[in-house]
């Protein structure tokens, strides 16, 4: 199974902050641009509880 890699930029000027593959992030980032200063705030998406996969 191959794992696409998602790029973060800054919302303020576009530049490129990092790359992550799809699926592996479950942590909160802030990152601050170091070219604009800009302080961009990443967290994973929420899934709804009626799609969540069901525990063992």
């Amino acid at each position: 199974m191959s794992l696409d890699w998602i790029e973060i930029r800054c919302s303020g000027c576009n530049r490129l902050l990092l790359k992550v593959r799809a699926g592996c992030s479950s942590v909160e980032l802030a990152i601050k641009c170091p070219r604009c200063r800009a302080l961009c705030h990443l967290r994973p998406l929420e899934v709804p509880s009626s799609e969540r996969p069901e525990r063992e």
